[in-house]
C-alpha cells in the first residue's frame, strides 16, 4: 500500500497540482492510478470523489478503499506511466457543486435541530439534488419554510467556516446534534454558533458561497420525512428554469403568472370530463359493434380480430358486453410488441356449465397465452400473434359443442 500525501483538506480550493504515478491498479472493468500525492478528494460522507484530469488521461472518479489507498479510476483506453509526472488537474465545478451542497446540507441539519428539534439521520447527495433523512414522522410545511428562511438569512451575513481537531473525549462534552462514530481524533466543522459536527468532507469557506437554498419537497422513508432541497448554483438554475417555463406558459395561454393554476385546473376538469363522453361513446360503439355481429350470428357465439385499433379497445368491448344477456364473446388484438392480448365474455345461457380450464387448456396452447378471470370475464396475452385466426376460430367451435364442460 502506498500513502498518497492528502492535500484536499489543507488547499481545498487548489485546481492543479503536479504529482507522479506510483503504481497502476487493475480491478474489474476500470484501472485506478496510484499518485504520491493528490488534490482529489476520494468518495466518503455522502460526498461523491472528485473527477478531472491527469495530463491527457480523464479520472472519472476517486475511491479510499480500506487499506487506505486512494485510487483515481481513469476512464477506458490507454493508462500513464509509473514513475512519471503528470499534471493533476480538478473538474472544479463538479466539486465546488458539492462542496456547496454538503455546506448547505451542514447549516440546514443544524438550524433543524437547534430550531425545531429535528435531528437528521442520514444524507445523500445526488447530481440533480440532496437530501436529508430525518428522525421525525411529520413536519409541518411552515417548519420547513421557517428553516429555509432562517439559513438564507445566515447565508446572507457571510459566517466563516472553521475545521479544528479534537480528541474524542473533547467532542463528546460538545453536545453535537450527532454521536461521534470515531475513537481517535475528530475533525470538526463549524459554521459560527450555527452548526458543529464532525465530518471528513469538503466545504466552502463561507456561508455566503453557499448562495441560496430551497427546499423543494418530502416523501416518507423508513417511517421519516426525508427533504429533498437544493443549494448554489442548483438553486439559481432551478429559478431560472421556472421563471422561463412560467413566462412561456404565460404567452402560451395569454394570462398572467396567477392566473396559471386555477386555468389548468380548469382545464384539466374539462379534459377529465372529455374522456370520460369520449369513453362512454366508444364503449356505446362498441355496443353497436357487436349487435351488428350478432345480428349475422347463427347463435350468441362471436370471435373477432381487433385491428389498429387503440389497445383499449378490448376494454371498451369487455364493457359493452354487459349489455347483453347472453353472450360468448372472445376477442383477440396483435400488439405492437407482435405479441397478442386477448378477452372473453361469457353470460347468460351461453356460460352454462362453462369451464374456463377445460377452455384454457384447449385454446391457449395455441397462442402459447396465459392468462385468467372470473366470470363473466376472463383476459390475458399469448406470444403467438400469427396463430389468431385459429384461436378464435376454436373458440367458435368449442362453443358449438354440446359437451363443452
Amino acid at each position: 500500500m502506498h500513502v498518497t500525501e492528502k492535500t484536499y483538506y489543507d488547499l481545498p480550493y487548489e485546481r492543479e497540482l503536479t504529482v507522479r504515478v506510483v503504481d497502476i491498479i487493475t480491478d474489474g472493468k476500470h484501472k485506478a492510478v496510484v499518485l504520491d500525492k493528490t488534490i482529489f478528494y476520494p468518495e466518503g460522507g455522502g460526498q461523491p470523489g472528485d473527477m478531472g484530469w491527469l495530463g491527457t488521461y480523464e479520472i472519472i472518479d476517486t475511491q479510499k478503499k480500506n487499506d487506505g489507498t486512494i485510487e483515481h479510476v481513469l476512464s477506458e483506453g490507454d493508462v500513464p506511466e509509473i514513475g512519471k509526472e503528470y499534471r493533476l488537474m480538478l473538474n472544479w465545478s463538479h466539486r465546488y457543486d458539492f462542496m456547496q451542497q454538503h455546506t448547505a446540507q451542514h447549516l440546514i441539519s443544524g438550524i433543524l435541530y437547534s430550531s425545531a428539534s429535528i435531528g437528521t439521520v442520514s444524507v445523500h447527495f445526488g447530481k440533480d439534488l440532496f437530501t436529508i433523512e430525518t428522525d421525525a414522522d411529520e413536519i409541518e410545511p411552515t417548519v420547513l419554510l421557517a428553516v429555509e428562511d432562517k439559513v438564507n438569512e445566515i447565508i446572507r451575513t457571510h459566517v466563516p467556516l472553521q475545521v479544528k481537531t479534537a480528541t474524542r473525549e473533547e467532542a463528546d462534552t460538545m453536545g453535537l446534534r450527532r454521536e461521534v462514530k470515531v475513537d481517535n481524533d475528530v475533525r470538526l466543522v463549524s459554521i459560527g454558533s450555527y452548526d458543529t459536527i464532525a465530518c471528513g468532507g469538503l466545504h466552502v469557506r463561507n456561508s455566503s458561497e453557499i448562495i441560496h437554498v430551497m427546499c423543494i419537497g418530502t416523501e416518507r422513508i423508513r417511517n421519516h420525512v426525508r427533504i429533498q432541497w437544493l443549494a448554489g448554483a442548483r438553486t439559481v438554475d432551478a429559478m431560472r428554469t421556472n421563471h422561463a417555463i412560467v413566462k412561456q406558459l404565460c404567452t402560451v395561454f395569454s394570462s398572467k403568472d396567477y392566473e396559471l393554476v386555477p386555468l389548468a385546473q380548469s382545464l384539466q376538469s374539462q379534459l377529465t370530463d372529455a374522456r370520460y363522453h369520449l369513453r362512454k361513446a366508444k364503449v356505446a360503439l362498441a355496443v353497436e359493434s357487436l349487435k351488428e355481429k350478432l345480428a349475422c350470428a347463427e347463435n350468441p357465439i362471436i370471435a373477432f380480430e381487433c385491428g389498429d385499433e387503440e389497445p383499449e379497445i378490448l376494454r371498451f368491448y369487455a364493457e359493452a358486453a354487459e349489455s347483453f344477456d347472453d353472450l360468448a364473446l372472445c376477442i383477440a388484438q396483435k400488439r405492437n410488441d407482435e405479441q397478442l392480448s386477448w378477452v372473453m365474455v361469457v353470460k347468460g345461457p351461453c356460460a352454462g356449465s362453462f369451464d374456463f380450464s377445460f377452455v384454457r387448456q384447449q385454446l391457449l396452447p395455441i397462442i402459447e397465452g396465459k392468462g385468467g378471470g372470473r366470470p363473466p370475464l376472463w383476459q390475458g396475452a399469448g406470444t403467438k400473434s400469427d396463430q389468431i385466426s385459429l384461436f378464435l376460430q376454436r373458440f367458435i367451435e368449442l362453443f358449438s359443442r354440446e359437451d363443452l364442460a
